[in-house]
Order: C-alpha cells, then sequence, then structure tokens
C-alpha cells in the first residue's frame, strides 16, 4: 500500500485492466477519513461499489467496540453522505 493506505500506481493499473475486460469491483476500507477518501477514489477511478461502507455498517461496527479516536481532516462519503457525517458525530474511527 501506498502513502495511508492508499493502493500504489500498479494495483491501480491492474483494476483498471481488470474492470476494462469486465470485472466489477467491490471496495472495503477501514472507518477513518483516509478510508473514505481511498474508496471515493476507487469509485471516480474504476467504478468500485463500495461494500459494506454505509452508515448503518459503520454505527453497527461501532457497536461492536474497538473504536479510536478519528483524526485528520474531514472528507466526504459521496456513495453515503450520511456516512461522513455519522463519524463527524462520533468522532470515532473503527478498523477493518
Amino acid at each position: 500500500m501506498g502513502p495511508g493506505g492508499a493502493p500504489p500506481p500498479a494495483c491501480h493499473k491492474l483494476l483498471g485492466d481488470a474492470v476494462r475486460v469486465g470485472a466489477r469491483l467491490r471496495w472495503r476500507a477501514d472507518f477513518d477519513w483516509a478510508g473514505l477518501r481511498i474508496t471515493a477514489d476507487a469509485v471516480a477511478r474504476h467504478g468500485a461499489h463500495p461494500w459494506r461502507m454505509t452508515a448503518a455498517d459503520y454505527t453497527a461496527a461501532l457497536d461492536e467496540g474497538g473504536s479510536t479516536p478519528l483524526t485528520g481532516p474531514p472528507a466526504a462519503s459521496p456513495w453515503d453522505p450520511q456516512l461522513a457525517r455519522a463519524m463527524q458525530a462520533t468522532g470515532s474511527t473503527v478498523m477493518e
């Protein structure tokens, strides 16, 4: 992985090639600001479909415990705007 857990260029090339021949990508990342940015990038670059990346999924993960404080600059979650709002409201990160 690249900086902040972002996939490196070689990974994006492989994913792009896979999509061009018909693959459909399902994307999952951490519930932190970097995870939202990485997911939004995968959606924009490759038409990926976020998998288990909704506000409801986040809330369920919080209920299981193990969260840490959310830090860094906020990010958007265009596939589910409620997700970024919920994360901002709780101030908690949940790792995969």
